[in-house]
């Protein structure tokens, strides 16, 4: 049996770094939102005109 101590910190472990890659993918994706929304608003208008 594994010692209390050693399971709490292995289950802990991944709910931080998931809550990092998250937050790293949030950013980026709001990065290239900020990024492409000039690019393709024109393209989705461009049908409606």
């Amino acid at each position: 049996m594994l010692p209390m101590s050693n399971s709490h910190t292995r289950s802990s472990m991944p709910i931080s770094g998931m809550l990092h890659h998250v937050e790293i993918n949030v950013s980026s994706l709001e990065a290239s939102l900020r990024f492409w929304r000039p690019l393709l608003w024109p393209a989705t208008l461009r049908p409606l005109l």
